[in-house]
């Protein structure tokens, strides 16, 4: 927004308060005549040295600056001129380094004297670079952070003795490794009150316990029954972390034998799975994918197992949501469901024939559901391409209910009758088209165009 008053409140100015105030609001001002300097104001240090020692005055503008600079002082000059709009050139110094400068230009009355404003871009250059160091070690301290996250994960998770980490606020279990998990029956998802892993009997003193935890900072439990696991002793240790108090409990004793031949054998299933040529994927009962195997992974095209998990297994399986939908629906209502034949989609878009096996497994309170994927596009035979090629039997049509909408369907029979309708009467025609077209009561380009499309020409 410029003054308003420009001609009652300046209209006394002479010509060396005007210069005084150029001098003064900017950090560097150059009169220009034809892109010739005749005059220079500056105010920094650094181009005024270089002004000084190669004495700017009689000099053409677009020779000052650097080469990538010389065509926004051309569009400034020209086009851009007195258009109030700030661009950035950059003059070279002494130093080696180049100066970057915002400037603007004014035309001086009714010659052909221009004036250039400058803001010398330093200390802005200066931040710019102060922040991507910033960031930059920002960055590598994330890096640190996320390693030391993997390694305290990688050796909380190879723990035999089972262990738990509790918000001291609600004593729920936020963290738990898989003995932990396997000893206490722990659910899937959702973070469980440690008391009610026990049989009733055991809340008061595990309640006790915690608290005496709470106040000392440390407790033992000499003796408490887990179901179906025999007795164990508990230790517990509190800490701070931020604003926040946890508790760490450790499980020792009971049947740690057989938890341990649990946790082997469920490693060596672990391993089969991982290693079988069929797709495994466990999902939620919102279908949220929990868990996958390498070859699930290879059939989407995808190589970290993150970036799976968490997704919706809608976005990889069914050729619509109705397809899925009437998968599901069999697996609730009879908890299995084999050799349901379906596509996969990869990332890319691509999808390929599969068969399907799904089981409905109770966990605790919740349902988890397995699907068993089989890639079966080399063991069948093709299905026609809709659109490409019709169908050629009764069959084939009615295999396509579930997969395409009833309207499509129809289209489709109406295409196969037509076809079998004009193959009879070529037959009964004894290939005379002409009498065909009469027995089917079509015109003989009629019939040639059918001909054409359902492929007799050939």
């Amino acid at each position: 927004m410029g003054f308003k008053g420009s001609k009652q409140f300046f209209a006394a100015l002479d010509a060396a308060a005007v210069a005084r105030l150029v001098e003064a609001g900017a950090d560097l001002a150059l009169v220009l005549e034809d892109g010739v300097v005749r005059d220079v104001a500056l105010a920094f240090s650094e181009i005024s040295a270089e002004a000084a020692e190669g004495d700017w005055r009689g000099k053409a503008f677009v020779d000052l600056v650097t080469p990538e600079s010389r065509s926004k002082v051309d569009a400034m000059l020209g086009s851009g001129l007195g258009d109030g709009k700030w661009r950035q050139l950059s003059h070279p110094t002494v130093s080696g380094f180049d100066m970057p400068v915002n400037y603007t230009s004014v035309k001086i009355g009714k010659g052909p004297l221009v004036m250039a404003l400058g803001r010398e871009m330093r200390s802005v250059a200066t931040l710019q670079q102060r922040l991507v160091r910033t960031h930059q070690e920002l960055e590598r301290e994330y890096d640190r952070l996320r390693h030391a996250e993997a390694r305290y994960r990688d050796l909380f998770d190879a723990m035999t003795e089972p262990v738990v980490v509790l918000d001291a606020a609600d004593l729920r279990i936020r963290e738990a490794n898989p003995a932990a998990r396997m000893l206490l029956d722990l659910p899937a998802e959702g973070a469980a009150v440690f008391s009610d892993c026990f049989p009733k009997e055991a809340a008061r003193p595990i309640g006790r316990f915690l608290e005496r935890a709470l106040a000392s900072g440390q407790a033992d439990l000499a003796k408490v029954r887990v179901k179906r696991r025999g007795d164990w002793s508990l230790r517990a240790s509190a800490f701070r972390h931020d604003d926040s108090v946890s508790l760490i409990v450790r499980m020792q004793g009971g049947d740690a034998g057989q938890l341990r031949q649990d946790s082997e054998g469920e490693q060596h299933l672990r391993s089969v799975v991982e290693h079988l040529p069929d797709a495994i994927v466990v999902t939620a009962s919102n279908l949220r994918v929990l868990s996958v195997n390498a070859t699930f992974l290879r059939m989407i095209h995808l190589v970290d197992e993150r970036r799976a998990v968490g997704d919706d297994l809608g976005n990889w399986l069914g050729r619509s949501s109705t397809e899925l939908n009437m998968l599901m629906s069999n697996l609730k209502n009879y908890g299995v469901v084999r050799n349901f034949a379906t596509v996969i989609k990869d990332r890319f878009g691509a999808d390929e024939e599969v068969e399907v096996s799904a089981v409905a497994a109770p966990t605790g309170d919740e349902t988890v559901y397995g699907f068993a994927i089989r890639n079966t596009s080399r063991r069948l035979q093709a299905r026609p391409q809709l659109g490409a090629e019709l169908p050629n039997s009764v069959d084939q049509v009615t295999n396509l209910v579930g997969r395409l909408p009833l309207k499509e369907i129809v289209r489709e029979s109406t295409d196969l009758i037509e076809r079998l309708c004009i193959d009879a009467a070529l037959e009964i025609a004894d290939d005379n088209r002409a009498s065909a077209a009469e027995i089917l009561g079509l015109s003989r380009q009629g019939l040639y165009s059918k001909l054409k499309r359902f492929g007799f020409d050939e």
